[in-house]
């Protein structure tokens, strides 16, 4: 992502904020481990507004390789994977 783009999704980010909602749910899946993960990262999606974005904590390194395959799948968008390096890894995806 350049430049210009992490400064359009943050001011979009903050006219969400300004406009009474955060535009990004939360979901913490630290300890779970295939399928769990992914059943619910499936499920809050489901309830999350077109456009919003879902932040994903997770530390089962499968979720590396499964997250981007399921917003493949379901036409999601991943905004930012999970650093392989590192856990817990954190994605963010938009709806």
């Amino acid at each position: 992502m350049n430049r210009r783009e992490v400064e359009d999704l943050s001011e979009n980010l903050d006219a969400e904020r300004a406009a009474g909602g955060s535009g990004r749910e939360k979901l913490d899946v630290l300890g779970l481990r295939c399928p769990e993960p992914l059943m619910l990262i499936r499920k809050k999606m489901r309830e999350i507004e077109i456009g919003s974005e879902l932040e994903i904590v997770a530390d089962d390194p499968a979720t590396l390789r499964d997250v981007p395959n399921l917003c493949q799948h379901l036409g999601y968008t991943l905004v930012s994977g999970g650093d392989a390096d590192a856990a817990p890894y954190v994605f963010v995806v938009r709806k």
